[in-house]
């Protein structure tokens, strides 16, 4: 008796994990690509990377961030689910990352009231606007980027960019 019941909990269990590993109905097929993002030669570490496309697809996104060589692979996310790569399509590559501003610690913003927390948010925010910009103003929206990248089913598709050489 010990070992049925051991016996069917684990074949629940093995059924539980065999069906939440199955794509969702409708998740579009995805191909390998990747974008490297420099400033003058050098990898742009922790770099969120959006690939938008230029049509509409339903609830996918498609996004990753920068490793220590610059080089990112995006993945497409849908239904709660997460795979490498791309779905076939043209996309406008937005790139973002926010100067890094030191703010009060864990502590004192646990001992901060609601306007106190206002205050230091503004003060954060006024001291991250005053700093010089890592990516340019003109990479972070979709609709000023001129960074364009083709996934296509035959190979990986990649991109490279310098920032430092803007537009």
């Amino acid at each position: 008796m010990k070992y049925g019941l051991f016996s069917f909990v684990a074949v629940v269990i093995l059924c539980c994990l065999a069906g939440c590993s199955k794509e969702p109905k409708g998740f579009p097929a995805v191909f390998p690509c990747s974008v490297t993002v420099q400033a003058e030669g050098k990898g742009l570490e922790g770099v969120e990377v959006n690939l938008v496309p230029s049509t509409v697809m339903k609830s996918v996104i498609i996004s990753g961030k920068t490793d220590a060589s610059g080089r990112c692979v995006p993945v497409t996310r849908f239904a709660g689910h997460v795979k490498a790569g791309s779905p076939a399509g043209v996309y406008s590559v937005v790139l973002i990352k926010e100067p890094k501003v030191e703010g009060p610690s864990k502590e004192e913003s646990a001992k901060m009231t609601y306007e106190q927390a206002q205050i230091a948010a503004e003060k954060l925010e006024t001291k991250r606007a005053a700093m010089p910009r890592i990516i340019p103003i003109v990479y972070t929206k979709a609709e000023t980027s001129p960074l364009k990248l083709t996934v296509e089913g035959k190979k990986e598709s990649t991109l490279s960019v310098d920032v430092a050489k803007a537009p």
